[in-house]
């Protein structure tokens, strides 16, 4: 910069406006700017929007977390163990057993849901216990289902919830039995069948009440399609060609009739009775 320039800026910087004329100089670009306002093209838009970005990019936003914050997100069963501990210490113990009865209408329906049972649940570490707790978890589904029908209480909403609450027991419980060995599988896949079964029963026995028929007709349609669903080709037979054959040191034969169990008849590679009587 040479010494006109800075001699320019120096004079520059010494003049000052009068009020007045401050104000007649915002008075013109006031006019100038609302008379011709200044409209980006689709190119400088685009560009702006771009430049912008690219600085989002060179310095993403740091979320800083709580201490307590990324202990919870490590640690979630210390940390439900750790919330159970202080609500009952903080006097909450009787609101979470008395959240066990709570049904959809009720107030502690949520502490039943969210801390009861991810806290229960957290306890069940093997692929059995968790097949076991899944079935007990849809079973409170399935009760809670059958006391809102018998009233008032089956809203569109509730309805909804309990349909998505169900399918995710229903997952969750095929995602958990394949790793259960394959003696106890069966057992548990029956149990399981049959609660479905006995909630079907009741579904077709219930008679018109407070509930919204329409309701109960989408309710019980969804769940017979959740059913349908679970139930695997294995577990169903004809009854009448069901034939079960099992080798021992004999031979042992149970047939199956009707759905009826018939007594073990004797096998053919063993003698009879009298036969050995003879003998």
């Amino acid at each position: 910069m040479d010494k006109l320039t800075r001699q320019f800026f120096g004079d520059a910087k010494k003049v000052v406006l009068h009020p007045s004329e401050k104000a007649q100089v915002w008075d013109q670009i006031s006019m100038r700017a609302s008379s011709s306002p200044v409209k980006l093209s689709s190119l400088e838009k685009a560009e702006s929007f771009a430049g912008i970005t690219r600085h989002m990019q060179r310095n993403p936003l740091k979320v800083q977390k709580h201490p307590l914050q990324h202990f919870f997100a490590l640690h979630r069963v210390g940390a439900m163990a750790m919330c159970a501990v202080l609500l009952m210490g903080a006097g909450g113990g009787g609101a979470v057993y008395a959240a066990e009865d709570a049904m959809p209408e009720d107030i502690l329906y949520p502490v039943k849901l969210h801390v009861n049972e991810r806290f229960m649940g957290a306890m069940h570490r093997t692929p059995e216990r968790k097949v076991e707790w899944d079935q007990r978890r849809l079973d409170r589904r399935l009760h809670e289902a059958e006391h809102l029908s018998q009233s008032s209480g089956l809203t569109e909403v509730r309805r909804e919830m309990l349909e998505q609450r169900i399918e995710k027991r229903v997952e969750s419980f095929q995602e958990h039995i394949e790793r259960v060995p394959e003696e106890r599988r069966a057992v548990l896949e029956e149990k399981f069948q049959a609660r479905f079964e006995k909630h079907q029963e009741f579904l077709e026995k219930l008679d018109s009440g407070e509930v919204t028929r329409g309701e109960m007709q989408k309710f019980k349609k969804r769940m017979l399609d959740v059913h349908s669903r679970v139930r695997k080709p294995r577990d169903i037979y004809p009854k009448n060609e069901v034939r079960l054959e099992q080798g021992v040191t004999g031979r042992k034969r149970m047939d199956i009739q009707n759905g009826q169990n018939v007594a073990p008849r004797p096998s053919r590679d063993l003698p009879l009775r009298g036969e050995l009587r003879r003998r």
